[in-house]
């Protein structure tokens, strides 16, 4: 597909260019508006109209989520047939509009069929019957969700357990599902729509007492009483206006206009959906300034990846499109941060423009030059082969894929990928998750003198192959030794469809077979020991988003995972583990108010209001078009614990200073700890900010922090105080202090509610 034609007059194919892509997003153009005010660049125009020209290549007979447009594709066929097959055709076209999001038209088109069905002379043993009643079933139980939750929105709407702020107000979508649950659980034993019944009942306020007995479960997790000192962390994400009701994404946070603030970039991955930019404007208020940010027409993107390419001192953004789709060889995005609060595409004159199905890629130095590079994970499927690429920057703003040359060219179905220095040779390492078999642990084998670079794959003898089908993964140091370990999660698709079951077998003590996640903790000798059973992560979750952060400040790292599968039948809550000293991690998802029941995408773990408390942003929502979801923002209140924050510049190491491990050692006075932390993308699927945010437990103090930086300089500061922002800078040996504005959120922004 070519861009349009350069040939056309310049200022006519703009102002086309601007026309459309207004009509797409809902907007008139007056006639005659000046074109000179968009703020946008040449090159973001272009793909702009481009990622256009993708969205509609890809029609409803190319993609399994154009849901809308595929019900229509499916009336037409049942125009041109007769008996069954206009039966299935019919079935299919309102399964269609089930997961468009067209719940009670669903549920009429089902009891529809059903009558046909039956008109038909179909006899009773037929599966069409138990089918058109799973549907409704479904259907009524995502009304309940969508009246209830979605229209009447509130801090409590979807978390789990459910409580008097969040039973349902209109209460027919839950009772009719419950009717029809109960329907097909006397027709068969079927552990998900098992699960999907107590939920009703849940929402209604009726669990456990009426919930028949042969059918209950007990429906939470095992945990520890009152170990999360801070108490509930309410959503308070549609108070504040950051909560963008839309499907699946990415999520960085980061002070991408350097005012000491944190602002917030998100996406959606369908191309249809904008990418959205909350700035913070330092008074509690955030306004989605996408357009004047210059970044109208960029959409889609499941996933995003930040740092600074070009040195100058802004984060700028690389934007993974296409993932899950055989046909999604969509171009990625590289945004450029312009400092004044604006971004450029830049993905064509950077040389890093290509075509693979991709949501994953991680910024770091593999080259130890200063500058960073990239790798992207892409998707290889049996029929299309997508190799992975990695960008060399060569400090010009110039991109060359050498991933042949340096044998990262791997060709698998790569969801994750990270980036550490995990055996402390002096080179950045990478580790990918695969859906579709092993994993891969690729040690860099850099030679200082000739800068060149070459991978091996030391998944094997290392022993971080498993689990393997999984997504998201990182390296952090979870036990605070100074060696940096591996989490890696599970996305089991062979049980696709049956999480909801897998989950009520592990509520019910009973083995369900279903791959769990997976954390490696580093020997220091080059190998990994999997401590999952140990630790206290043998449980069953499928996660796709998820980031670690330190939510109780007592120095060591917690992580939330965002969980779901595109069954409309995951209604499972989301995740918060507490990390223990690093000897093992405790659940903590319903003492801290985390378990919001729709789908998990990115999070992003940020101290948002500058108090010191880290606070975690999740993208909720599915991948079908109808399954939308607001975004979460789980607000910390806070214990007794102090902290500090570095914000870390490179001078001989690349600018934002990835790569770089800081060694915080704290007394009381008898005993001295060291905790460790390293600048780094974070997560895999979802991004925290640069600046390292260190708990400091009750009654420590700062006796120094030792700071070793990629080109091997290294800095020692002593006399730091607690609850204080630092800026260290490589090789300047005063650590400066930052004066960072208590920020109160203001909470009645609510005004955008679509």
């Amino acid at each position: 597909m070519t861009t349009i034609k350069k040939s056309i007059n310049k200022s006519l194919s703009l102002f086309l260019l601007i026309t459309i892509l207004y009509a797409c997003s809902g907007e008139t153009v007056q006639i005659g508006q000046d074109i000179n005010s968009d703020p946008r660049d040449a090159s973001t125009i272009e793909m702009a109209a481009e990622l256009k020209q993708w969205n509609d290549y890809l029609t409803p007979d190319k993609s399994n989520y154009k849901n809308r447009g595929r019900s229509q594709m499916f009336v037409e066929n049942a125009k041109m047939a007769s008996g069954i097959q206009k039966l299935t055709f019919d079935l299919r076209s309102e399964y269609e509009l089930l997961l468009a999001g067209q719940s009670q038209r669903a549920y009429q088109g089902f009891n529809r069929i059903d009558s046909l069905a039956r008109a038909m002379g179909i006899p009773e043993d037929q599966p069409v019957y138990l089918m058109t009643k799973e549907f409704r079933a479904l259907a009524m139980l995502r009304l309940g969700e969508q009246e209830n939750c979605l229209h009447n929105h509130s801090i409590e709407s979807c978390i789990m357990p459910f409580g008097v702020d969040s039973y349902h107000q209109l209460t027919k979508g839950s009772e009719t599902a419950i009717d029809e649950i109960e329907g097909i659980l006397q027709l068969k034993e079927d552990l998900n729509f098992r699960y999907v019944l107590n939920v009703a009942y849940m929402t209604l306020g009726r669990y456990p007492q009426d919930v028949p007995k042969q059918w209950l479960l007990p429906m939470t997790f095992t945990e520890e009483k009152d170990i999360l000192e801070n108490g509930k962390f309410d959503n308070i994400s549609s108070l504040i206006g950051i909560d963008d009701n839309r499907l699946s994404g990415g999520v960085v946070i980061e002070d991408f206009d350097n005012d000491l603030d944190l602002d917030i970039m998100v996406s959606s991955w369908n191309l249809n959906d904008q990418i959205f930019y909350y700035e913070n404007d330092g008074n509690g208020n955030f306004e989605n300034k996408y357009k004047s940010a210059g970044l109208e027409g960029l959409t889609g993107g499941l996933n995003m990846s930040h740092g600074d390419y070009n040195n100058d001192g802004y984060m700028d953004v690389f934007v993974t499109r296409g993932a899950w789709l055989p046909l999604g060889t969509f171009p990625n995005s590289l945004l450029r941060n312009n400092g004044d609060g604006s971004f450029t595409d830049v993905t064509k004159a950077s040389g890093i423009y290509s075509l693979h199905p991709c949501q994953t890629a991680v910024w770091a130095d593999f080259n130890n030059d200063g500058w960073l590079d990239i790798f992207v994970g892409n998707e290889s499927y049996a029929e299309f082969v997508h190799p992975c690429e990695l960008w060399l920057n060569d400090g010009q703003g110039n991109f060359t894929n050498v991933a042949a040359a340096s044998k990262a060219n791997i060709s698998a179905f790569i969801k994750g990928a990270s980036a550490s220095d995990y055996d402390k040779d002096g080179d950045i390492d990478l580790y990918l998750s695969n859906m579709a078999g092993g994993n891969f642990l690729l040690k860099n084998n850099f030679d200082p003198q000739t800068k060149a670079f070459v991978f091996e794959n030391s998944s094997t003898q290392a022993g971080v192959l498993k689990p393997d089908q999984s997504f998201p993964c990182w390296f952090f140091d979870a036990n605070n030794d100074g060696w940096d370990d591996i989490f890696v999660s599970a996305f089991p698709y062979n049980n696709y469809n049956n999480f909801a079951g897998g989950l009520a077998m592990e509520m019910l003590g009973q083995e369900n077979g279903i791959e769990k996640p997976k954390i490696y903790i580093n020997n220091q000798d080059g190998t990994f020991s999997d401590m999952t059973a140990s630790m206290g992560l043998n449980t069953t979750c499928y996660t796709m988003g998820s980031n670690y952060g330190d939510i109780n400040n007592d120095g060591y790292m917690d992580f939330y995972l965002g969980t779901g599968e595109p069954d409309f039948k995951a209604l499972v809550p989301n995740r918060m583990f507490l990390n223990r000293q690093g000897r093992k991690f405790s659940e903590v998802t319903t003492q801290g108010g985390f378990g919001h029941v729709q789908k998990g995408h990115a999070v992003s773990f940020a101290d948002l209001d500058n108090d010191g408390h880290q606070d975690v942003y999740a993208v909720m929502g599915g991948a079908y078009e109808g399954d939308v979801f607001f975004n979460a923002f789980f607000h910390n209140p806070g214990n007794d614990n102090d902290w500090i924050k570095f914000d870390i510049t490179g001078t001989q190491s690349n600018r934002p200073a990835y790569g770089t491990q800081v060694e915080l050692q704290l007394t009381n006075g008898n005993e001295t700890k060291s905790y460790y932390q390293t600048v780094s993308n974070s997560s895999s699927f979802g991004e925290n900010p640069r600046w390292l945010h260190f708990g400091i437990p009750n009654g420590m103090t700062i006796t120094k922090a030792i700071v070793n930086y990629p080109s091997g300089q290294k800095q020692s500061f002593d006399k730091l105080n607690n609850n204080t922002f630092y800026a260290i800078t490589e090789g300047d040996d005063v650590a400066v202090q930052k004066e960072l504005k208590n920020i109160t959120l203001n909470k009645d922004s609510h005004h955008h509610h679509h």
